[in-house]
């Protein structure tokens, strides 16, 4: 049974990471005035830069920042705070130099032994960083720059994990996440807020005061901020697509909505437009809409998107990495359901390809495979009555689904774990336990209880 289908837009990915406008002051005459307008502006240009968090050491004295001054001009950095990440106030007379890079150390003295060539370090130490935003405030309070990084979802890439029992499952992986690499911005022209600007360094230990390994004034097209509509269309519907590109360059774009139903060898591609004719907004507005045709009941709808620049940089989003032994992926799905819901309890929805179901499935029905943890990629929609981003409904793309238990692992049906990527947490939780059995109740009883739990019903004990 299903929910009428939602016309409002889903972002999965709050998309609130548009440009900061570094200049955007108003500067009256005289002196004092001037000199706080061009304070501001080239305060703007201090950015978060690299950022080691997770050194392969384990030792969080190793943890450090780097901040990076794009101005032509030198910027003095008293009285300004790191705020989120560590609580940091800069010493009087830090000077930040032009087109120049200062460290921020968790322990000064074992930043010092670890790499005895960088000087441009401050003295003080900061202590170990905590949590996933950094925050920089200048000596006015007003925040400068912030980051929000994480070690999955569009700040890693999705590939295949190890034989676990004999199944493989996807897992993320980022190689800034404790295995030797710090994580770089790579072209401090475009916002530091957008995940795929930004990178493991191919430097071990990172690029600390100097220039980042992977930096580049010019990369692909940056794709965020993807959903679809209607979030659960029915066969009548014809679904829009939508995601926005940014780019160095606003011109010259090609974007591809790649799809094909459940079980097609090939994908076909659909053009995506930003000319406010395609349920894209407005037009030149950087929200791009590609239309995919009405399906019937119960398809499943697999879909991908490409953006190329004009000097030939291609994305391709989602990112995984295509295993060599299965024709599985991890592209983001949608389903048609015909049917109308009209009850007022939750209902949890996991849509899955047939290949990545009957993966699920197998490991679930025998030992040792049942106690394989490997992930299927899915899709999550959740529907509940409670407005969340202005909707009801909840979309989560590129999830984890995989096998949990102790004594059920074989049951039929079997208990699931959703693990939700951090980036895209669902009501600020990164994962869901789906049980569907309790011990001494008849098989009929318990199946019965799972569909209760998927469609949000109290169990009946």
């Amino acid at each position: 049974m299903a929910a009428p289908p939602e016309k409002a837009r889903a972002d999965w990915l709050v998309d609130s990471e548009l440009p900061d406008m570094k200049t955007a002051v108003t500067c009256f005459s005289g002196i004092l005035f001037l000199r706080a307008c061009l304070a501001s502006t080239l305060g703007g240009n201090v950015i978060i830069d690299e950022i080691m968090y997770h050194p392969n050491s384990t030792n969080v004295l190793e943890e450090w920042i780097e901040l990076h001054n794009s101005a032509p001009t030198n910027v003095n950095l008293s009285g300004w705070q790191i705020t989120r990440g560590v609580h940091f106030s800069f010493p009087t007379n830090t000077i930040l130099a032009a087109g120049g890079y200062l460290v921020v150390a968790a322990d000064a003295t074992t930043f010092a032994a670890k790499y005895p060539g960088v000087s441009n370090v401050v003295p003080a130490s900061a202590g170990p960083l905590d949590g996933h935003t950094i925050e920089l405030d200048d000596n006015t309070g007003q925040t400068i720059n912030s980051v929000t990084y994480y070690n999955d979802g569009d700040w890693a890439i999705r590939r295949m994990g190890p034989v676990i029992y004999d199944h493989q499952g996807w897992e993320w992986f980022a190689a800034h996440d404790g295995l030797g690499a710090s994580l770089e911005l790579i072209n401090p022209d475009l916002p530091n807020s957008y995940a795929q600007n930004w990178g493991s360094s191919t430097t071990p230990n990172g690029t600390p005061g100097r220039p980042n390994s992977i930096g580049a004034a010019n990369i692909a097209p940056v794709i965020t901020a993807v959903g679809h509509t209607p979030i659960i269309p029915q066969p009548t519907d014809v679904v829009t697509v939508s995601a926005r590109i940014v780019d160095e360059h606003t011109n010259g774009l090609a974007v591809t909505l790649n799809y094909r139903v459940d079980g097609a060898a090939n994908f076909s591609p659909v053009p995506m437009f930003d000319d406010g004719a395609h349920g894209d907004g407005l037009a030149g507005d950087g929200i791009y809409g590609g239309t995919l045709p009405a399906q019937p009941d119960s398809t499943v709808v697999e879909f991908f998107l490409q953006a190329r620049d004009l000097e030939n940089n291609l994305r391709t989003y989602p990112a995984f990495v295509p295993p060599t032994n299965s024709v599985r992926t991890a592209n983001l799905l949608y389903q048609v359901d015909a049917g109308v819901y009209n009850g007022s309890q939750p209902i949890y929805r996991i849509l899955m390809t047939e290949a990545e179901r009957a993966e699920l499935f197998a490991l679930g029905r025998k030992c040792p495979d049942s106690d394989s943890d490997a992930e299927m990629n899915a899709t999550l929609i959740t529907q509940d009555g409670v407005v969340t981003d202005g909707s009801t409904t909840q979309l989560r793309y590129n999830v984890g689904v995989r096998n949990r238990g102790h004594g059920t692992r074989q049951s039929n049906p079997n208990n699931y774990h959703v693990n939700i990527p951090a980036d895209r947490m669902w009501k600020n939780q990164t994962g869901i336990n789906a049980g569907a059995r309790q011990q001494h109740q008849p098989d009929g009883h318990r199946r019965r209880q799972f569909l209760r739990f998927l469609r949000g019903e109290r169990a009946v004990q």
